[in-house]
C-alpha cells in the first residue's frame, strides 16, 4: 500500500537533488497529478499530488524505502550537536545533604552503622 504522508511537498526539491546526488534517475511526471518519476529496478515509478491533502505526496510501494533513505539522510543533516556537559553525569559533584547514588554511605561517603546489637537495626547515614 503507497504512503499517503511520507514526504512533504516542500520537500521534492531536497528529494530530486539527493536522488542526483545518489545517481537515480527521475524525470517529470505525466498529466497533472504527477510530480515526478523515479526509476528503479522494474520500471520508472511515479510520486503523486494529492487532491484532499495538497502538501503531501503519495509515495508508491517500491519508493517507500527510498523515500525513507532520504529522510535519514536529512535528519542526519539537520541534527544538534548535543553538549558534553549536559550529558556527562560522571563529572557532576553531588548535592550536600543528599546520598550517594551508588550506596557507599551519606554524603561524607561514611557506611551506614548499626544502631545497637539489640534492635539490629541499621540507620540510613542521612538520618
Amino acid at each position: 500500500m503507497p504512503s499517503r504522508n511520507l514526504l512533504h511537498k516542500n520537500d521534492i526539491p531536497m528529494f530530486l537533488a539527493w536522488l542526483d546526488s545518489k545517481n537515480i534517475a527521475h524525470r517529470p511526471g505525466r498529466g497533472i497529478w504527477e510530480i515526478c518519476q523515479v526509476q528503479r529496478t522494474g520500471g520508472w515509478f511515479p510520486l503523486f499530488s494529492r487532491a484532499r491533502m495538497p502538501e503531501h505526496v503519495t509515495v508508491p510501494d517500491r519508493l517507500v524505502q527510498l523515500a525513507y533513505a532520504y529522510l535519514r539522510h536529512k535528519r542526519s543533516q539537520h541534527a544538534l550537536p548535543q553538549d558534553p556537559q549536559a550529558t556527562s553525569h560522571s563529572t557532576r559533584e553531588p548535592q550536600a545533604g543528599l546520598p550517594s547514588p551508588c550506596g557507599s554511605g551519606g554524603p561524607s561517603g561514611e557506611a551506614p552503622t548499626d544502631q545497637g546489637s539489640a534492635g539490629g537495626q541499621v540507620s540510613p547515614p542521612w538520618l
